[in-house]
């Protein structure tokens, strides 16, 4: 993928339906959003927008967890034998990102992940995301700005003024 990825974590269902609202509104396209969550959490959105895998990308003792979006096609190249961590951090991300990924996931929170096509978008997402109260954000090829639930994310490179009606 050539695109910037921007991520975020939410806890809820509700909260990954209303991010998936508002990206669209501001003119994300769903084939720009990815999706990774544990099987009995499916948000709406994604079951009505994003093909979502049938088999899941990680299985163990825990929920099955499923991807929509580009990343499932990356997912599917290592089949289900991969750690998500390792996963996330192919998809861009380091590794302390991808580790707090892999563990909020097995417990039942869903990753939201926006393929930004430049600056401009990825701010945009970074933005809807952060006032969406995503729990959660990094950006792709950035040192890590996640923390436990307490530490504040940087904002992109370039943060142009915008507003969305959400």
């Amino acid at each position: 993928m050539n695109a910037t990825p921007v991520l975020a974590l939410v806890s809820s269902r509700l909260a990954a339906d209303v991010i998936m609202i508002r990206l669209r509104r501001v003119g994300v396209e769903h084939g720009k959003i990815s999706v990774v969550f544990p099987r009995r959490f499916t948000p709406n959105t994604v079951a009505c927008w994003l093909d979502v895998a049938q088999n899941p990308i990680h299985a163990s003792d825990r929920e099955p967890v499923l991807a929509a979006g580009p990343l499932r096609v990356e997912f599917a190249k290592s089949g289900n034998s991969a750690p998500i961590a390792d996963l996330i951090e192919r998809a861009g991300f380091d590794h302390r990102v991808s580790a707090i990924v892999e563990h909020r996931l097995q417990f039942g929170d869903t990753l939201l992940c926006v393929h930004a096509e430049g600056e401009a978008e990825a701010s945009i997402a970074w933005h809807v995301f952060k006032h969406s109260m995503a729990e959660m954000i990094a950006v792709g090829g950035s040192q890590a700005e996640a923390g436990v639930e307490d530490v504040e994310p940087a904002e992109p490179i370039s943060a142009p003024h915008w507003s969305a009606a959400a």
